[in-house]
């Protein structure tokens, strides 16, 4: 199994939003188990403790014009 260079993943994703990172985090896992996870569950915990987003008001779902325009993946 490859290893992931966590601490650069993460300076990496600074400027993302905390969903986009922990998409790109657990993309980033797969990608290192070449796409096969050997457990029957894999549980990845991440404390965001970013600034508090006072522009998004949506009654449901993602409100896409609130994406990282950085996101590449």
């Amino acid at each position: 199994m490859e290893k992931i260079d966590l601490p650069a993943l993460l300076a990496g994703t600074r400027d993302l939003h905390p969903r986009e990172v922990a998409l790109t985090l657990t993309s980033a896992i797969l990608d290192a188990a070449g796409g096969q996870l050997v457990d029957d569950a894999t549980v990845m915990c991440l404390d965001w403790h970013g600034p508090q987003e006072t522009q998004r008001h949506v009654s449901s779902g993602a409100d896409t014009r609130q994406a990282s325009a950085t996101r590449t993946k």
